[in-house]
C-alpha cells in the first residue's frame, strides 16, 4: 500500500505526498509515516467533516502546518469507507505552500506588481513577491484592501479595481478572480508606477492572471483529483482487508498482535488487548516502550513480549516460545 501511494505520488511530482488515516485519525500510511513518527488528524476540521457527512466530496483545508510534513501545506482530503459504509478514514493529497509560491513567481508583474493566491476566507496561501517581514505577508493573514473585502463579499468572482494603498503601500490596479474547481481566488495587481511605464501593461497583467489561473487549474484539476481516487480505492480496499483481519484474529483464542517494523502496534485481538490491560487505551500506533509509560505495572510481561520479538527480528522468520500461566 505504501509503494502504491508513492507511486501515485510519483505521477505529480507537485505533491509533497499522499497519507491515510484511519477511522480513529491516527495516520498510518504516507511519506514519513514509520519514522518514529505520531501523528493524528483527528482534531482537523477537514477530518472531522469528513467523519461526519458521508459523502464523496474532496474538501481543501486552508494552509496548515502539516504534523508529519513540518512544513506549511494544503491538504486535498477525501474520505473513505468500509465495504458497509462506515466511516474507515481519510486520504490527504498535500501541495507543499512553497510550491504554489514557485507557480506565482514564474509570472512577472513588473518591478512593483503583486501575484497572489489566497483561500476562500481570503487567508494568503502564497504571495509573490513575499513580504515575509510584514504581518500582511504570514500564511494565513486575512488583511485585505477594503475594495476588495466590499467586491469580494458582494459575490464578484472576476472583476478589476483600483486600489489607493496595498499591503505594501503601493496603489494599485487589482485584478480577482475566483477559481471555479477550489475554493481559492487569484490576485494580481500592477503598481501604478509599472503600469503608466508602458501602456500595455493592463493587457500584460490581464495575460498573466489568465496564464497563472490556468496553471494553477492545471495543477488543482483533473490529473489530481484522479489520483486522489484511485488512492481512496486503494484505501478503501485496504480497509476491507483489514476488517477481514480483525474478525480472524478475533475469533481466535490465543494472544496476537501484528506490529511495524519500528515496533508500533498496528492491529490487536481482543485477547490480547485484556491480557495487557489494554482494553479501551489509545494503543494503535504506539510502541512498547510508550505503553510503558502509561502501563508501568506491565513492564515484566511487555519485556518479556518485546525479548521474544527481538528474537524473531534477529531469525529473520518465526520464533515460537510457549508461556505458562500460573
Amino acid at each position: 500500500m505504501k509503494r502504491m501511494l508513492e507511486r501515485h505520488g510519483g505521477r505529480l511530482p507537485e505533491l509533497e505526498s499522499f497519507r491515510v488515516a484511519d477511522a480513529d485519525g491516527v495516520v498510518i500510511l504516507g511519506k514519513g509515516v514509520g519514522d518514529g513518527v505520531r501523528a493524528s488528524w483527528a482534531d482537523r476540521d477537514y477530518f472531522i467533516r469528513h467523519r461526519e457527512q458521508p459523502d464523496d466530496a474532496i474538501r481543501v483545508s486552508k494552509p496548515i502546518l502539516g504534523r508529519v510534513a513540518q512544513k506549511y501545506i494544503v491538504a486535498f482530503t477525501l474520505r473513505y469507507n468500509h465495504p458497509d459504509g462506515r466511516f474507515a478514514g481519510v486520504i490527504a493529497a498535500s501541495i507543499a505552500v512553497d510550491h504554489f509560491s514557485e507557480v506565482l513567481g514564474r509570472y512577472d508583474l513588473g518591478t512593483y506588481g503583486t501575484l497572489i493566491l489566497r483561500d476562500a476566507e481570503l487567508g494568503l496561501i502564497a504571495r509573490q513577491p513575499p513580504i515575509p517581514d510584514k504581518v500582511a505577508g504570514q500564511i494565513g493573514n486575512r488583511g485585505v484592501s477594503p475594495e476588495l473585502m466590499k467586491l469580494y463579499g458582494e459575490g464578484a468572482r472576476v472583476t478589476t479595481y483600483y486600489t489607493p494603498v496595498g499591503a505594501d503601500g503601493y496603489e494599485r490596479i487589482v485584478t480577482l478572480r475566483r477559481m471555479e474547481s477550489v475554493p481559492m481566488v487569484v490576485v494580481a495587481a500592477t503598481a501604478s508606477d509599472d503600469y503608466l511605464a508602458s501602456w500595455g501593461n493592463e493587457v500584460w497583467a490581464a495575460f498573466v492572471l489568465a496564464g497563472g489561473f490556468a496553471l494553477l487549474s492545471a495543477l488543482l484539476g483533473g490529473g489530481l483529483m484522479r489520483q486522489i481516487g484511485e488512492a481512496e480505492r486503494s484505501a478503501r480496499a485496504l480497509a476491507e482487508r483489514k476488517a477481514q483481519l480483525q474478525t480472524l484474529i478475533e475469533v481466535m483464542p490465543d494472544s496476537i498482535r501484528f506490529k511495524d517494523a519500528d515496533g508500533r502496534w498496528l492491529m490487536a485481538n481482543s485477547v490480547c488487548l485484556r491480557n495487557f490491560g489494554l482494553q479501551g487505551d489509545d494503543w494503535q500506533g504506539r510502541t512498547d516502550e510508550e505503553l510503558l509509560a502509561r502501563h508501568p505495572a506491565r513492564v515484566d510481561r511487555l519485556a518479556r513480549v518485546h525479548a521474544y520479538e527481538d528474537a524473531a527480528w534477529a531469525a529473520g522468520g518465526p520464533s515460537r516460545t510457549e508461556e505458562h500461566g500460573k
